[in-house]
């Protein structure tokens, strides 16, 4: 198993722990020690699901960059996870960590998280040849009423820490422009309506200016591929999707799909 592992602001850390008694910001049980925002437990089950096969191209999801289904024909050949995750799974860290920025405004999560992703974004911002100069990153914004009730919004502040890490501008590009009913309670097709009629674009982007577009989960697609299709409508001469997850297939389910 590969090993990762990413600086953290410790004595920042250890001050938060100390006042406010913060626990593991995946389990939300276990004392972290002021060492990090996620307990031993949680760091160690978080880098096995980073190291867990991608059924696809068979590399690891943290080292893979396939897009889910319909990505590619919105035009986005591209997308950078940390892991795999099954809502059903409850003892992931992954689905802590992703529970835990939809209702919380951690910021030290965000640079934890964006540390590890900035890794694989600027190997890939090499190959591509993207600068500051010539990309922007933004991200898929959140409805105005879920703001109201959390005071968050999980994608701008990933992309945010991002932006921080890499050296790459961050932008609204996108708006809401209606608040339709959470995806998450929609099958397939009905996300890709919802999705269609959720989204605008803010502004008209320059002539060769390629985009970086962050959200925290991906599961069918139908917003990323929403939202990518917008961006390249609106100018973007590229479009790359980074996320903290994708939802994927159940195991049981993979292993009795024929694979030829």
């Amino acid at each position: 198993m590969t090993e990762y592992t990413v600086a953290e602001n410790t004595p920042f850390l250890w001050f938060r722990s100390l006042i406010s008694g913060e626990k593991c910001a995946a389990c939300g049980n276990n004392d972290t020690r002021g060492m990090s925002v996620l307990c031993p437990d949680c760091t160690e089950k978080l880098k096995k699901a980073m190291n867990e096969i991608c059924m696809c191209c068979g590399s690891t999801y943290y080292g893979c960059l396939c897009p889910v289904p319909g990505m590619r024909e919105a035009g986005c050949e591209y997308l950078i996870k940390l892991a795999g995750y099954d809502p059903s799974d409850l003892s992931s860290p992954v689905n802590g960590i992703v529970l835990r920025l939809k209702g919380h405004k951690d910021r030290m999560l965000h640079t934890y998280l964006a540390r590890y992703l900035s890794v694989p974004l600027k190997r890939l911002a090499s190959a591509r040849k993207l600068t500051p100069e010539n990309c922007i990153i933004t991200f898929v914004p959140r409805s105005k009423k879920k703001k109201r009730l959390t005071g968050v919004d999980q994608a701008y502040f990933l992309a945010r820490a991002l932006a921080k890490e890499t050296g790459f501008p961050c932008e609204a590009l996108l708006r809401r422009v209606h608040d339709g009913a959470s995806q998450k309670t929609l099958g397939e097709k009905e996300r890709e309506v919802n999705a269609a009629i959720s989204y605008g674009i803010r502004k008209k982007i320059p002539d060769g200016v390629s985009v970086i577009l962050a959200d925290d989960l991906v599961t069918t697609g139908a917003t990323v591929c929403e939202c990518t299709r917008l961006l390249r409508s609106a100018g973007a001469a590229e479009v790359y999707g980074v996320c903290i997850a994708r939802t994927v297939q159940k195991r049981k389910k993979i292993q009795n799909k024929d694979i030829t």
